[in-house]
Protein backbone atom coordinates (compact mmCIF):
# COMPACT_ATOMS: atom_id res chain seq x y z
CA UNK A 1 0.00 0.00 0.00
CA UNK A 2 0.78 3.66 -0.07
CA UNK A 3 3.10 5.19 2.82
CA UNK A 4 1.37 6.95 5.44
CA UNK A 5 2.77 9.38 8.10
CA UNK A 6 2.86 7.72 11.80
CA UNK A 7 0.87 10.48 13.45
CA UNK A 8 -2.15 10.08 10.65
CA UNK A 9 -1.36 6.67 11.13
CA UNK A 10 -1.68 6.41 15.09
CA UNK A 11 -4.64 9.12 15.30
CA UNK A 12 -6.89 6.93 13.21
CA UNK A 13 -6.39 3.71 15.15
CA UNK A 14 -6.67 5.83 18.57
CA UNK A 15 -9.32 8.10 18.11
CA UNK A 16 -10.62 6.95 14.52
CA UNK A 17 -11.28 8.80 10.46
CA UNK A 18 -9.91 12.45 10.51
CA UNK A 19 -12.98 14.63 9.54
CA UNK A 20 -13.13 16.06 6.01
CA UNK A 21 -11.61 19.76 6.01
CA UNK A 22 -9.82 18.87 9.68
CA UNK A 23 -6.01 18.69 9.58
CA UNK A 24 -4.12 17.20 12.59
CA UNK A 25 -2.05 19.85 14.60
CA UNK A 26 0.67 19.43 16.62
CA UNK A 27 -0.10 21.48 19.85
CA UNK A 28 3.73 20.59 21.21
CA UNK A 29 5.79 21.83 18.32
CA UNK A 30 7.31 18.31 17.14
CA UNK A 31 7.09 17.25 13.64
CA UNK A 32 7.64 13.93 14.28
CA UNK A 33 5.17 13.84 18.07
CA UNK A 34 2.56 10.58 17.26
CA UNK A 35 0.96 11.24 20.56
CA UNK A 36 -2.65 11.96 20.09
CA UNK A 37 -4.55 14.36 22.60
CA UNK A 38 -2.86 15.59 25.58
CA UNK A 39 -1.90 18.80 23.92
CA UNK A 40 0.31 17.02 21.36
CA UNK A 41 -1.80 16.28 17.94
CA UNK A 42 -5.56 17.29 18.19
CA UNK A 43 -7.67 18.51 15.14
CA UNK A 44 -8.16 21.43 13.27
CA UNK A 45 -8.52 23.81 10.12
CA UNK A 46 -5.30 25.06 8.08
CA UNK A 47 -6.37 28.50 8.92
CA UNK A 48 -5.82 27.88 13.11
CA UNK A 49 -2.62 25.36 11.95
CA UNK A 50 -1.02 28.61 10.71
CA UNK A 51 -2.06 30.83 13.21
CA UNK A 52 -0.51 28.88 15.49
CA UNK A 53 2.66 28.49 13.71
CA UNK A 54 3.56 31.81 13.13
CA UNK A 55 2.19 32.89 17.37
CA UNK A 56 5.29 29.95 18.46
CA UNK A 57 7.29 31.53 16.23
CA UNK A 58 7.71 27.97 13.92
CA UNK A 59 6.42 29.64 10.67
CA UNK A 60 9.05 29.22 7.76
CA UNK A 61 8.67 30.42 4.10
CA UNK A 62 8.94 28.12 2.03
CA UNK A 63 10.14 30.49 -0.40
CA UNK A 64 13.33 32.01 1.45
CA UNK A 65 13.49 29.65 4.01
CA UNK A 66 13.23 33.06 7.07
CA UNK A 67 11.08 33.33 9.51
CA UNK A 68 9.74 35.93 9.07
CA UNK A 69 5.75 35.59 9.30
CA UNK A 70 3.66 36.73 6.10
CA UNK A 71 2.29 40.46 6.35
CA UNK A 72 5.76 41.69 8.05
CA UNK A 73 8.86 43.60 6.80
CA UNK A 74 11.18 41.03 5.36
CA UNK A 75 13.84 39.83 7.55
CA UNK A 76 17.48 41.26 6.41
CA UNK A 77 19.33 38.35 8.91
CA UNK A 78 20.84 35.33 8.27
CA UNK A 79 18.74 32.43 6.10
Amino acid sequence: GRAQQAHKVMWKLMKGAIPAGQKLLHHCGNRKCIRPGNGHITLGTSTENNRETVQDGRWRSQHTKSRTAPGTPKDKGVR
